[in-house]
């Protein structure tokens, strides 16, 4: 039957409903069962005597209860209370009456009924089938929260009470009502509160939902996830409505540019361009438009940009460098808080194989093209570990700014590093004896046929230069390659009666092509007496004379206005000429030995590093180095005389030096 017919009791009342103001004769509603007599009810031997909705509840409940099919139930029902003329019911209840289903469902055998001493041993997702006169307490059921018995879960499960009256024949007034009230019968029903989509991966949740069938090609995963960066429970399953919100438009946003049919009213407000609705960003990846924040590309443009920070000319390419690289990999407009912890390990992982030089050897080919290409070729050279893990720790120094400005929640990328294979301390090696001797016994010290292209071939020509004085100051003054070559004639100065290289960014002459690596860098460095045994003070003097406003301005200047480019260049070709080239040695070996030097001549530690302009190390050094005006020029002076190679044997430049003298 269409129709419920109404029981006559209201939900949570404690008054019995009046009788219906329509009656059926007791042999319509005779079950062919015995039940139980009613009051004021005759027996059901006729058809002329009238019976109440009520009287018939009860009869279904006792025939019910004896064992009836609910199937003959109904079939007797529905014959019974079918209006021959009309077709359709022909009892009605007062409206306000509660409903009981017509025809009545049949039970299933998995499901019980509970009593109130039950509910203290319900279990998470058992059923309760409640008979058809259950009536629920009006306005709402009232649950009580309870722990979930399922191990290891968070969701929670509920304790709802639904409340029915069961005695009939007592009338509750206003008068009677203390002793009349009924007593009712609570019915527990357990239910499990579900987020679906949302999960846990460690201790931060996640979101994911299935790719739907007709834009698996246009996706490509199964699933979106996205990683919703809270532990909060309750924060997560905010998120992951407005996480699911936005994917759904996406999908919409998807389907119409495919052509597919799509629902309006679920598109984003604004246009969201294709390459960002749906994006295959770490195979499972998707985000939309802009209202997921700002892009990548414009959150490092406002780090670089940054006044409260002080990078040098050196660092700020360094950063630029590996900004490129970040942008093609993960795309300059893709939102910066949609950047997961997969999606960082996807970019160690192409790194590992970013092959040398990939701009110059592979013009604009993309990042991860470039890493495919040297995977499958063990040919292709790729970058070391210690520059792959300067990528990732440059990144990640962008992405914490990120954090403390609130464009992100955490840094994805923090701790990223690959193992080194080589100890920090073997990376670079200080020259062997053996190959000092070969470097300062080139033609070049010599004799050579030119400083320039016959730099090392045999003549009486000894350079005057950069290639001759460079490697010679790098090795007594523990100076960097860069701050030698980008010195200025005005820093050679007499300071308190000695001779000092000002290591300084600062120009005096007004040039402003000068940088240093750190603050510690800017320092003051005796010459070495060696040097002026071999006459660098004369030297820096005649140009002094000429007018000269860089020292080595022999040297050309690089692309990024760095000296010492060209001359690193050169001096990786004069060690193969001269036979002591090295694994791990280059020009910055000069400053692996000088350091030993300090060592063996037991220079004072905090002297030798302010010598080399090496960082002394720790916030507390750092705080207290920021006081006084540091070592006098005479301490620094004589620190820096105890520096010695007995190994190494310069006489003979020494002569060479003041036969030219007295020429």
């Amino acid at each position: 039957m269409a129709e419920d017919i109404d029981a006559s009791h209201t939900a949570g009342n404690a008054a019995t409903a009046t009788p219906s103001m329509e009656t059926a004769t007791m042999a319509d509603i005779d079950l062919s069962i015995d039940a139980p007599a009613l009051p004021d009810v005759p027996a059901a031997d006729g058809r002329g005597d009238d019976i109440s909705i009520d009287d018939i509840v009860a009869r279904i409940r006792a025939a019910h209860a004896q064992g009836m099919a609910i199937e003959d139930i109904n079939n007797r029902l529905e014959v019974l209370l079918t209006d021959t003329a009309t077709g359709k019911p022909s009892l009605r209840s007062s409206p306000t009456s509660a409903a009981v289903p017509f025809p009545l469902p049949e039970p299933n055998p998995a499901i019980k009924e509970i009593t109130s001493e039950q509910r203290g041993t319900l279990s998470p997702g058992s059923q309760v089938w409640q008979s058809p006169a259950t009536r629920s307490k009006p306005p709402q059921p009232h649950e009580t929260p309870r722990k979930s018995a399922i191990a290891g879960t968070d969701s929670s499960v509920w304790v709802t009470e639904v409340g029915h009256n069961d005695h009939r024949d007592a009338v509750v007034t206003t008068e009677n009502c203390a002793e009349n009230s009924r007593p009712q019968r609570v019915t527990t029903v357990g239910h499990k509160r579900s987020n679906r989509g949302l999960y846990r991966r460690g201790s931060i949740y996640q979101f994911r939902v299935r790719v739907p069938g007709d834009l698996r090609d246009v996706i490509g995963p199964s699933h979106v996830k996205r990683s919703l960066q809270t532990d909060s429970r309750s924060l997560a399953i905010r998120l992951s409505r407005k996480v699911a919100s936005e994917v759904e438009a996406a999908f919409e946003e998807a389907r119409r540019k495919k052509g597919l049919a799509h629902e309006g009213k679920l598109l984003a407000e604004r246009p969201v361009p294709t390459a960002v609705a749906v994006a295959k960003l770490g195979g499972c990846e998707i985000t939309v438009g802009k209202n997921a924040g700002p892009t990548l590309s414009e959150v490092y443009e406002r780090y670089l940009q940054d006044p409260t920070k002080r990078r040098s000319d050196r660092t700020m390419l360094a950063h630029h460098t590996t900004r490129r690289v970040i942008e093609d990999v993960f795309g300059s407009e893709r939102s910066l808080a949609t950047i997961t912890r997969e999606d960082c390990r996807d970019l160690l992982e192409t790194l590992r194989w970013l092959p040398v030089n990939v701009g110059k050897k592979f013009g604009a080919i993309p990042i991860r093209d470039a890493a495919s290409l040297a995977r499958a070729d063990a040919r292709i050279k790729t970058i070391n570990a210690t520059n792959l893990n300067a990528y990732m720790a440059r990144f990640a120094t962008m992405l914490n700014w990120a954090v403390a400005e609130e464009y992100i929640g955490r840094n994805p990328a923090r701790g990223l590093q690959i193992a080194e294979p080589v100890h920090p301390q073997d990376r670079r090696k200080p020259f062997e004896p053996w190959q000092l001797r070969r470097i300062f016994t080139a033609p070049i010290y010599t004799g050579c046929r030119d400083d320039q292209q016959g730099y090392a071939a045999t003549g009486d020509k000894v350079a005057n230069g950069a290639r001759y004085w460079v490697a010679l100051i790098a090795l007594w003054s523990g100076m960097r390659l860069n701050e030698v070559c980008q010195l200025d004639v005005a820093d050679v100065r007499v300071i308190e009666g000695v001779h000092c290289f000002a290591v300084t960014a600062t120009s005096l002459v007004g040039t402003r092509d000068k940088t240093l690596k750190t603050k510690s860098s800017e320092r003051l460095v005796p010459v070495h007496p060696v040097l002026h045994g071999l006459g660098f003070i004369a030297f820096v003097e005649q140009k002094r004379k000429t007018g000269a406003i860089k020292i080595f301005d022999d040297i050309p200047v690089g692309a990024r206005g760095f000296r010492s480019v060209a001359f690193s260049r050169w001096f990786s070709r004069f060690l193969v000429s001269a036979n002591a080239a090295s694994a791990r040695t280059c020009f910055h070996s000069f400053r692996h030995g000088f350091r030993d030097a300090a060592r063996n001549a037991q220079i004072d530690r905090d002297v030798a590093l302010r010598l080399g302009g090496w960082i002394t190390g720790g916030t507390h050094s750092e705080t207290a180095d920021d006081y006084g005006s540091g070592y006098r020029p005479q301490v620094l002076f004589k620190a820096i005389s105890a520096i010695e190679y007995p190994e190494l044997d310069l006489s003979r430049l020494m002569k060479h030096m003041s036969e030219a003298c007295r020429r």
